[in-house]
């Protein structure tokens, strides 16, 4: 349908926003938050992808940082 095409369009264009990809789980980002930040599933229930991802990144960054 062509609600189901803008949201495949809109999964891909934020794919590209995010170098690191978008995980193929959700459930992954909010691992990687907890894993961080020591977030609860229900703290970023809430949160829209973008946030989400922008989040993990931040998360990537501190438990990988460059040398």
């Amino acid at each position: 349908t062509r609600k189901e095409s803008s949201a495949a369009s809109d999964v891909y264009k934020r794919q590209a926003e995010y170098p690191r990809g978008i995980p193929d789980h959700v459930e992954d980002g909010m691992a990687d938050l907890a894993t961080a930040f020591h977030w609860r599933p229900a703290d970023m229930d809430d949160m829209p992808l973008s946030e989400l991802m922008e989040w993990r990144e931040r998360a990537r960054v501190r438990l990988n940082p460059e040398k």
